[in-house]
């Protein structure tokens, strides 16, 4: 049966492979976020020039797909996160 502290030692590793992809998600998140925020700034200043339908479509896009998606995406961020923490919290409190 493994050590205590070689369990503490693999939980560590997991965090640590674990963090570097939840940075990478964080950042394409935010990036995607302020697209989508940008993309609706421009359809604002363009929405004269558009055809009706087109704009129509668009708003329908943002509200209808991108906005949960980027919900979603953020929710399960965040819920990794937590879980990473709490493997963490977990490890420092069993090697006390």
């Amino acid at each position: 049966m493994p050590s205590l502290d070689e369990n503490s030692a693999t939980i560590q590793k997991v965090v640590h492979d674990l963090r570097g992809p939840l940075v990478n998600l964080e950042g394409f998140f935010s990036e995607l976020d302020e697209s989508v925020i940008r993309m609706v700034g421009i359809m604002e200043e363009c929405r004269d020039h558009l055809p009706q339908n087109a704009s129509g479509s668009l708003d329908a896009i943002i509200k209808d797909d991108l906005t949960p998606i980027l919900r979603l995406l953020s929710s399960s961020i965040n819920q990794l996160n937590e879980r990473v923490d709490l493997l963490v919290e977990d490890t420092n409190i069993n090697t006390k």
